[in-house]
Protein backbone atom coordinates (compact mmCIF):
# COMPACT_ATOMS: atom_id res chain seq x y z
CA UNK A 1 0.00 0.00 0.00
CA UNK A 2 0.95 3.38 -0.92
CA UNK A 3 2.12 5.64 2.02
CA UNK A 4 -0.04 9.00 1.87
CA UNK A 5 1.16 12.37 0.67
CA UNK A 6 1.63 15.16 3.43
CA UNK A 7 -0.34 17.70 2.87
CA UNK A 8 0.67 20.93 0.74
CA UNK A 9 0.09 24.36 0.83
CA UNK A 10 -2.29 25.93 -1.71
CA UNK A 11 -1.50 27.79 -5.12
CA UNK A 12 -2.55 31.11 -4.23
CA UNK A 13 -4.23 32.99 -7.13
CA UNK A 14 -2.03 36.02 -8.46
CA UNK A 15 -4.30 39.06 -8.73
CA UNK A 16 -3.85 40.38 -12.29
CA UNK A 17 -5.36 43.26 -13.90
CA UNK A 18 -8.00 42.95 -17.02
CA UNK A 19 -5.92 43.18 -19.98
CA UNK A 20 -6.69 46.14 -22.20
CA UNK A 21 -6.22 46.31 -26.17
CA UNK A 22 -5.75 49.54 -28.05
CA UNK A 23 -6.63 48.01 -30.78
CA UNK A 24 -7.18 44.70 -33.25
CA UNK A 25 -4.03 43.03 -35.30
CA UNK A 26 -4.20 41.07 -38.19
CA UNK A 27 -1.64 38.91 -39.14
CA UNK A 28 -0.82 37.09 -42.85
CA UNK A 29 1.78 34.67 -44.03
CA UNK A 30 1.67 34.32 -47.43
CA UNK A 31 2.63 30.77 -48.43
CA UNK A 32 1.35 29.72 -51.87
CA UNK A 33 2.77 26.39 -51.87
CA UNK A 34 1.15 25.32 -48.48
CA UNK A 35 -1.89 22.78 -48.57
CA UNK A 36 -4.04 23.87 -45.64
CA UNK A 37 -4.84 27.04 -44.21
CA UNK A 38 -5.53 27.61 -40.58
CA UNK A 39 -7.40 31.19 -39.27
CA UNK A 40 -6.95 31.88 -35.48
CA UNK A 41 -8.58 34.42 -33.87
CA UNK A 42 -7.79 35.24 -30.50
CA UNK A 43 -8.67 37.36 -27.03
CA UNK A 44 -8.21 36.67 -23.68
CA UNK A 45 -9.47 33.51 -21.66
CA UNK A 46 -11.30 33.58 -18.19
CA UNK A 47 -9.40 32.31 -15.11
CA UNK A 48 -10.76 29.42 -13.82
CA UNK A 49 -12.44 31.15 -10.82
CA UNK A 50 -15.03 32.68 -12.91
CA UNK A 51 -18.48 32.45 -11.83
CA UNK A 52 -19.19 32.24 -15.64
CA UNK A 53 -16.94 29.13 -15.93
CA UNK A 54 -19.57 27.06 -16.17
CA UNK A 55 -22.05 28.77 -18.91
CA UNK A 56 -19.22 29.73 -20.65
CA UNK A 57 -17.84 25.97 -20.89
CA UNK A 58 -21.67 24.84 -21.96
CA UNK A 59 -21.96 27.41 -24.53
CA UNK A 60 -18.75 26.85 -26.14
CA UNK A 61 -19.38 22.77 -26.21
CA UNK A 62 -22.95 23.73 -28.35
CA UNK A 63 -21.30 26.43 -30.76
CA UNK A 64 -17.78 25.29 -31.12
CA UNK A 65 -16.00 22.84 -28.97
CA UNK A 66 -16.95 19.40 -30.38
CA UNK A 67 -16.88 17.63 -33.83
CA UNK A 68 -21.03 17.64 -33.89
CA UNK A 69 -21.33 21.45 -33.00
CA UNK A 70 -23.06 24.60 -34.93
CA UNK A 71 -19.90 26.10 -35.97
CA UNK A 72 -18.73 23.15 -37.58
CA UNK A 73 -21.99 21.68 -38.98
CA UNK A 74 -22.39 25.54 -40.63
CA UNK A 75 -19.03 25.44 -42.24
CA UNK A 76 -17.94 22.22 -43.05
CA UNK A 77 -21.19 20.28 -43.35
CA UNK A 78 -23.76 22.85 -44.46
CA UNK A 79 -21.45 24.58 -47.03
CA UNK A 80 -18.60 23.06 -47.58
CA UNK A 81 -15.70 25.13 -46.98
CA UNK A 82 -13.36 23.16 -44.29
CA UNK A 83 -12.83 20.25 -42.85
CA UNK A 84 -13.46 21.35 -39.37
CA UNK A 85 -14.46 24.27 -37.46
CA UNK A 86 -13.98 24.70 -33.81
CA UNK A 87 -13.70 26.51 -30.35
CA UNK A 88 -11.89 27.07 -27.28
CA UNK A 89 -12.02 28.84 -24.15
CA UNK A 90 -8.94 28.81 -21.94
CA UNK A 91 -9.45 28.97 -18.48
CA UNK A 92 -5.84 29.43 -16.93
CA UNK A 93 -5.01 30.31 -13.54
CA UNK A 94 -4.77 33.78 -14.10
CA UNK A 95 -6.45 35.41 -17.49
CA UNK A 96 -3.65 35.86 -20.37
Amino acid sequence: MAAALPAGDAFPAPKVAPVQFAGGRLLLIDKPDATQTYFRIAMPGVDRYSRDRVPLMIINTLFGGRFTSMLNDALRVNAGLTYGARSQVTMDRAPA
